[in-house]
């Protein structure tokens, strides 16, 4: 399959889920305004708030192994949600920690820094590791622009 036709069906994806993700998220911050006395509570539901984009890259997750039936591009490409599971369930063990009072803030910052440069930086290696084995592979930063430019055309023609 062309990288023009992968494109189209992940910004596909991104569009169809993007009301769902919004209208949640939307839910789930009110939520947690509504606890917002209860510190317990509120911590818990902004962090939950990003279960509705796990969601979204499960599913481009799923889109992406229908893409290559090489078996070293699908385990990079599990691998990629793998770290991204992990890094979600870390930041919600921390929230709680921190709001059950069983780490301190230092700790928990401690782990923010040095956690959080892999977590970021990893997507991109492997990105260039998948372009290694597939080279119509659409990495974040092309789908984030095709995003972006489909976004700007359908604002271009409702102003028109």
């Amino acid at each position: 399959m062309e990288r023009e036709a992968r494109l189209s069906k992940l910004v596909n994806i991104k569009k169809r889920s993007h009301r769902f993700v919004i209208a949640s998220t939307l839910f789930i911050w009110g939520a947690s305004l509504y606890f917002m006395m209860d510190l317990v509570y509120s911590g818990a539901l902004a962090v939950l708030s990003l279960v509705p984009m796990m969601w979204v890259e499960w599913r481009q997750t799923r889109t992406y192994l229908t893409f290559n039936r090489d078996r070293s591009y699908r385990r990079l490409i599990q691998l990629n949600f793998a770290i991204l599971c992990f890094t979600f369930i870390l930041l919600f063990s921390l929230v709680t920690l921190l709001l059950t009072g069983n780490i301190h803030r230092d700790a928990l910052m401690w782990t923010i820094i040095l956690g959080a440069p892999p977590s970021v930086l990893l997507p991109f290696w492997l990105d260039r590791k998948l372009l290694e084995i597939d080279p119509e592979h659409v990495t974040s930063g092309m789908l984030a622009k095709a995003s972006r430019a489909k976004s700007k055309d359908q604002l271009n023609e409702i102003q028109e």
